[in-house]
């Protein structure tokens, strides 16, 4: 039988192999080629089970080294770049950075080489850890530390300190983030710089990091709500041309003069998000809209200054450049100028009018009559005034739909949609929908033509719909073989029997079961054995799941996992057992 050396498709794979034992580049020891495969083979079935998504090889390889620092030899010096930097985020996912492990990471994965750094949720990141990775001598690209609650500015000083090859700069709920703060983060090749619900950060601040580095192209400053106006002249005057994106969601402070110069100063800008913007009058909009030619992407949602005569009208000069607009919660009672503002959009690929009073059926035709041939994304949760008679012209106009929102729509069945959904090619291009709607007269058979017709979908939302049972569920596990989120949350009739058979055959990442209260720690076994890829779990009232399981889960899953479970009124005396035999978890306490 020939020998050859392990069949990998890059150096890094084989580093990876080197560093696990499975080939020795100094020995005589080849693997042959069905042997490498046989390895391969028997660790994913072994593990995992026949039929179930499985770990990637080079996942379980890293798993282990992560696990394993302290006694594979030699480690960091196989480990290239990219490894080291998967490493520490997982690492840090998973709670490892303990003062007993820290040192094993520190001397493999500490390292000059580093680029890219992410520590998302890990109490365990410190100031002193953050020291030690800039004594490293690292020339970070990316930088992003979010929810890290024992980390100061300090830290923050230390880690930023002559990183002048930093792109991208993103913190996230970082306390006690002060004026001084920043003041060491300067690179001219910064171009994202965000910072997002950082609710003591100041304008002082944040104009030391704009001003020392006047190439960023992206700003995001969403919740950062401590914030004044005298931020947004240094934006705009020290970025200029250099601005493409600006972020203020739910920052209050922004005045008619402020917006003004950021439309007179950053022409570039293509992307402005004013979500909850209370001061902004027509007297700014209307100089966005006659300044920013390249305006793209556009939000004023909750400006609540926009809805009332005589500044509604200014919505009529939107320019013809938007391909996304987002008019949530302006509260528009004039239907012609709603109509007369959207209707003329030609270029709009996504709109949101969530809660628009004034759109109704006939304002609902008219819109898509003019735009709804180009619609990628259709918004129209909460409008109370559409019925299954307005519903017509989505099937009727749209047929580029990507995503379609009926969240709390309440007086639809939803069966002028059923020749859209039988549509195959319009079903195809279907990847998030969300039908949350809420009634008891939804059209039950309006679902069972969605699961079997739209095989491309990545997001479906079907929460609180009584009739959805077991059947249902396995019917989306089935067909919908790329789903990645499910919301099922309040339909009581789904069982351990669907969550594991969707579990087994769908790449989850999003799954959202709250209130299903027969559920027990079969499902969430199920989900640790399949759904490696988890992020986000949200089972609240699951009162038979677990912490045990929960702790498993996040154990097998690949990255940080996000659970929301509370449980009310729980049985103080529960306790939870793995049975050996069946591998699940099981209620002691009621154990015989």
């Amino acid at each position: 039988m020939a020998v050859v050396t392990p069949p990998v498709s890059n150096l890094n794979n084989l580093n990876l192999m080197i560093a696990l034992g499975l080939w020795d580049p100094q020995s005589s020891r080849k693997y042959p080629k069905n042997e490498v495969n046989e390895v391969k083979y028997q660790r994913v079935k072994n593990t995992y089970g026949g039929g179930r998504m499985v770990k990637l090889l080079s996942d379980i390889c890293l798993g282990c080294i992560a696990s394993n620092l302290d006694s594979i030899s030699n480690v960091r010096q196989y480990l290239p770049a990219v490894h080291k930097e998967i490493l520490l985020k997982r690492l840090s996912d998973h709670d490892m950075l303990m003062t007993s492990y820290l040192p094993h990471v520190t001397y493999n994965l500490f390292s000059p080489v580093l680029k890219r750094v992410e520590f998302y949720y890990c109490d365990q990141l410190t100031d002193d850890v953050l020291v030690s990775l800039a004594r490293s001598g690292c020339k970070l690209k990316e930088l992003t530390i979010k929810k890290c609650s024992n980390v100061t500015e300090v830290g923050l000083q230390k880690i930023t300190r002559g990183q002048d090859e930093l792109t991208y700069f993103y913190i996230k709920s970082f306390p006690g983030l002060g004026d001084k703060g920043l003041m060491h983060l300067k690179s001219k090749n910064l171009t994202t710089f965000r910072l997002q619900n950082c609710r003591d950060v100041t304008s002082e601040c944040i104009k030391t990091a704009i001003t020392n580095n006047p190439f960023i192209n992206v700003v995001n400053l969403n919740d950062s709500v401590k914030l004044d106006d005298t931020l947004f002249p240094v934006i705009a005057t020290t970025l200029r041309e250099n601005l493409e994106k600006l972020h203020c969601r739910d920052i209050h402070c922004m005045s008619d003069s402020s917006l003004s110069m950021i439309a007179e100063h950053c022409p570039n800008l293509h992307t402005l998000d004013l979500l909850g913007s209370s001061k902004i009058t027509k007297l700014s909009v209307e100089k966005v809209f006659q300044n920013l030619r390249k305006l793209k992407n556009l939000d004023i949602s909750y400006c609540p200054k926009l809805q009332n005569q005589p500044d509604v009208h200014v919505l009529t000069q939107m320019p013809s450049t938007l391909q996304e607009l987002s008019l949530c919660g302006v509260f528009i009672t004039d239907r012609d100028i709603l109509v007369s503002a959207v209707q003329r959009l030609e270029n709009l690929r996504k709109v949101r009018l969530c809660g628009v009073p004034s759109l109704d059926d006939d304002a609902l035709e008219e819109i898509l009559k003019a735009v709804g041939g180009n619609l990628e994304r259709l918004d129209l949760s909460g409008c109370r005034e559409i019925t299954d008679h307005g519903l017509r012209a989505i099937t009727k106009y749209c047929h580029s739909l990507e995503e379609l929102d009926l969240t709390q729509v309440k007086n639809v069945t939803g069966e002028s949609l059923l020749r859209l959904f039988k549509d195959e090619t319009r079903a195809d291009l279907l990847l998030r929908l969300n039908l949350r709607c809420s009634v008891s007269k939804f059209n039950e058979d309006l679902l069972y033509t969605v699961i079997s017709k739209c095989h491309n979908l990545e997001m479906l939302d079907i929460a609180g719909h009584l009739f959805v049972t077991d059947d249902i569920v396995l019917s989306i596990a089935e067909n919908c073989p790329k789903l990645r989120e499910l919301y099922i949350k309040g339909c009581k009739m789904v069982t351990d029997t669907a969550i594991c058979e969707i579990a087994c055959r769908c790449p989850l990442t999003i799954l959202s079961i709250s209130g299903l209260h027969n559920l027990t720690d079969k499902s969430i076994f199920a989900l640790a054995n399949s759904c490696h890829y988890l992020e986000e779990l949200y089972l609240s009232g699951c009162a038979l799941i677990s912490r045990v399981a929960l702790r498993y889960l996040q154990d097998c899953c690949i990255t940080r996992v996000y659970i929301m479970h509370k449980v009310p009124n729980a049985a103080s005396n529960m306790l939870m057992a793995k049975n050996l035999d069946t591998g699940e978890f099981c209620r002691a306490d009621l154990m015989n």
